[in-house]
């Protein structure tokens, strides 16, 4: 290594002055102008944790914040949120870097069954979201239905789960497809409570 002239010292002392009391490191804890090499050492790791930031080594596993908010109205618009106690809609989104979970109230009319109730209800609504919105890989929905007690008063409660994915979202001939079977073609269904 070689050595630094004075006035080359001095630059670097007045640099790693600056560098630290812009990190709010108090002047007593500096040291003196012959430790400058440390200081020359510090901003050398110091650059190179910065570069491997920027480079993405040190990447964020959680999704941004516009990305989530503009996923959710997304979602919103799509799939609609209830105004109303017997309204369906999506209740609850939480994005992820590997899949979305869209948790969905469904209110079911009681003509066909849930199962191809819930299909003609929420094939349409996937097939839009992954036509019109890139960031739909894979997706988990909780459907939760109304549960009446003896008493009359409504419970929701999660009737099934299941996951779709762009893969299977491409395989779907949708102007031919039978939105009754939604659930047959969905990965990882389980049913969880019989609804009413």
């Amino acid at each position: 290594m070689t050595e630094l002239s004075p006035k080359e010292k001095k630059k670097v002392w007045v640099e790693r002055k600056t560098l630290f009391e812009s990190l709010g490191i108090p002047k007593e804890d500096l040291g003196s102008k012959k430790n400058s090499n440390v200081g020359i050492g510090f901003l050398v790791i110091l650059g190179l944790i910065f570069l491997l930031w920027i480079s993405g080594v040190f990447k964020s596993e959680k999704t941004p914040l516009s990305e989530t908010l503009s996923l959710q109205s997304s979602i919103n618009q799509i799939f609609g949120v209830p105004k109303n106690g017997d309204d369906s809609g999506a209740i609850k989104v939480i994005p992820g870097q590997n899949i979305c979970i869209i948790h969905y109230r469904y209110f079911p009319l009681g003509l066909f069954g849930f199962e191809k109730e819930l299909g003609i209800e929420l094939a349409p609504k996937i097939h839009e979201f992954y036509k019109t919105d890139n960031r739909a890989q894979n997706v988990k929905f909780i459907i939760l239905g109304p549960f009446d007690d003896v008493y009359g008063k409504r419970k929701w409660d999660t009737v099934v789960s299941f996951e779709f994915t762009r893969g299977i979202y491409s395989r779907i001939n949708w102007s031919n497809f039978s939105e009754t079977n939604l659930l047959t073609v969905a990965n990882n269904v389980s049913w969880l409570k019989k609804p009413n």
